[in-house]
């Protein structure tokens, strides 16, 4: 397997009846519900979030760093596109073997692929990093960073979380629109029968 992918005995750890997805990820502000895949090969990435191989597992503690990668700008999936919508002090979470983890967004930086330095783990931390392709050609990396904060007293529960705003306006617009395109075709129908109403009504006289 290549670098992205790890070895066999990696693919056990948090598999659960030797399925791939190690856990779930959530992003309540940009509607990310994603399963976390072992491993990071184009065939993941396609359609779910990445665990990148030889960080940390996603299940917390001091001096963790796990890294869940995903592609953006992916024809037909959204998948981390809105990634970069993100800011300081917005919570993420993790699903994983029957336990939610909650992170808050600390660090958000833009690095070059080559610069591995900012992935390393730090002491006495329990953090989270989001990658995803940026820039032009996809030659850069934003690197969302979140740590670990207790529920409810130091961030929401998922439920209670920030929701999608864009998306709600979105749907909105598409409410108001199916309002607008039905009341018009009433309008419409009441115009054409009285219409016809009224042409009968000539034709006798």
């Amino acid at each position: 397997k290549g670098d992205f992918e790890g070895d066999d005995e990696y693919r056990r750890q948090l598999s659960v009846n030797g399925l791939d997805a190690m856990g779930e990820l959530l992003i309540p502000k940009i509607s990310v519900d994603l399963p976390i895949m072992h491993g990071a090969g184009q065939d993941v990435l396609e359609h779910a979030a990445g665990h990148l191989a030889g960080t940390s597992l996603p299940v917390g503690g001091k001096n963790t760093r796990a890294v869940i990668t995903g592609h953006s700008n992916l024809k037909g999936a959204t998948l981390f596109t809105r990634l970069g919508e993100l800011e300081k002090g917005d919570p993420f979470y993790i699903k994983v073997m029957d336990a939610t983890l909650a992170y808050r967004v600390n660090d958000i930086r833009i690095v070059s692929p080559t610069d591995t330095k900012v992935l390393k783990i730090r002491k006495g931390r329990d953090e989270v990093t989001l990658l995803t392709c940026t820039g032009q050609g996809n030659t850069l990396r934003l690197l969302v960073t979140g740590e670990r904060n207790s529920m409810p007293d130091q961030a929401p529960l998922p439920g209670d979380a920030p929701s999608d705003t864009k998306q709600a306006i979105v749907i909105s617009l598409i409410v108001m629109a199916g309002v607008l395109i039905i009341g018009f075709a009433a309008c419409r129908s009441r115009d054409v029968f009285g219409r016809h109403v009224g042409g009968h009504g000539n034709g006798s006289r």
